[in-house]
């Protein structure tokens, strides 16, 4: 097996086995180099270079310490403290902290 096979195609991200789906256990597979190269040829490129820069990005905000959580005011998405109040910049602003 290639040093690069668990590097994405395009930006040589590494490609982790699965990603965790919340707290209960759930996984979810990570395609392999071999599988992306198959949808570059059958979807193209923008598709997998997407995957790999969200890969990338999880991967930045798990070795920051930080954690993603929902919102608790519109639900949205938004990096926080671990264990704090999940609060995004939008919904911040409009209560005025």
């Amino acid at each position: 097996m290639s040093l690069d096979q668990n590097k994405g195609p395009i930006y040589g991200v590494l490609l982790p086995d699965d990603l965790p789906l919340g707290s209960r256990g759930f996984s979810q597979a990570v395609p392999s180099r071999d599988e992306l190269n198959l949808v570059r040829k059958r979807v193209g490129d923008r598709t997998v270079a997407a995957l790999e820069v969200a890969l990338s990005l999880v991967a930045a905000i798990e070795r920051s310490g930080y954690d993603i959580s929902p919102c608790m005011t519109c639900g949205s998405s938004t990096v926080c403290i671990p264990d704090g109040l999940a609060l995004c910049k939008p919904c911040a602003e409009k209560a005025g902290i």
